[in-house]
């Protein structure tokens, strides 16, 4: 449980951070209450995979892993996608551009910089 006591402490610190400065239009302020209640439902998931994988890390549960470990993960990973993607909604109101890291602008589509975001 460590290390998810850890996330939950990291989380209300970036919570507080989040909604420290005031937001730049109503799109950033309603991206932003989306974003808040995505982080809510994440914090809320990864809590409860805690509870879940320390009744399974007992001894003897090897089974019980290997039959139900793997469907206890989608509520987290879901949870994740979905601050991933509220968050990308925030940052974008806000003019930032999202891309994965070390991705570089698509000549393509006009850009041509390597530089990451």
């Amino acid at each position: 449980r460590g290390r998810f006591e850890d996330g939950d402490r990291l989380g209300e610190d970036t919570r507080e951070a989040m909604f420290s400065g005031q937001p730049v239009t109503k799109v950033s302020a309603s991206k932003r209450t989306a974003m808040d209640r995505s982080f809510i439902q994440l914090r809320a998931a990864l809590n409860q995979c805690s509870i879940d994988f320390a009744e399974l890390a007992e001894p003897g549960m090897g089974p019980r892993i290997r039959d139900a470990g793997a469907s206890r993960t989608l509520p987290p990973q879901s949870a994740i996608l979905g601050f991933e993607s509220a968050g990308e909604g925030f940052l974008r109101s806000l003019g930032v551009r999202v891309r994965p890291y070390g991705a570089s602008d698509s000549p393509l589509a006009g850009g041509g910089s390597s530089t990451p975001n």
